[in-house]
C-alpha cells in the first residue's frame, strides 16, 4: 500500500498509475512515461517496487516495458535483462541508489526523478 505522501505526490503530478502489493513490497507501475530525446520507445510504463520498511528502506533497480533503446543503436548497459511481471515482460535496469538514500526522508518523488536520471544518462546526447 502507497504511503498519503506518495499517493499525493502521484496525484498531484499527475502521474497515472497502478498499485499492486504482494508480500515482496509495493509495486507502482507508472504508465505513459516519455523517455528522453534519444531513447525509444516515445512512451514506456515504468515498474518501480517498494520494499517493505519504505522509505526506511530504498528502493533497488527499476524495470521498463517497452524495452528502451538507444536511437543510435548502442546498447544500454545494465539494461539487458528481461523480468516477468504481471503478464509482461520488463526490461531491467540495473541501477543502484544505495548509500544515497536518506532513510526516513526520501520518498517515491526522489526515487521518480532518481530514474528519470538514470534514464537521462542513457541517451546518446549524455554519452
Amino acid at each position: 500500500m502507497l504511503r498519503p505522501d506518495d499517493a499525493r505526490y502521484l496525484d498531484e503530478h499527475a502521474i497515472r498509475h497502478t498499485v499492486v502489493d504482494d508480500p515482496q513490497g509495493t509495486h507502482v507501475v507508472l504508465h505513459d512515461v516519455a523517455p528522453p530525446a534519444g531513447l525509444n520507445p516515445p512512451t514506456v510504463d515504468i515498474l518501480v517496487t517498494l520494499p517493505p520498511g519504505f522509505n526506511d528502506v530504498g528502493p533497488d533497480m527499476f524495470w521498463c516495458t517497452p524495452f528502451v533503446t538507444r536511437a543510435d543503436g548502442q546498447p544500454i548497459a545494465g539494461a539487458d535483462v528481461p523480468h516477468d511481471f504481471q503478464g509482461r515482460t520488463w526490461q531491467r535496469w540495473s541501477r543502484h541508489i544505495g548509500a544515497s538514500w536518506r532513510p526516513g526522508i526520501d520518498n517515491l518523488g526522489t526515487y521518480i526523478a532518481y530514474v528519470r536520471r538514470a534514464l537521462a544518462q542513457a541517451a546518446p546526447e549524455a554519452a
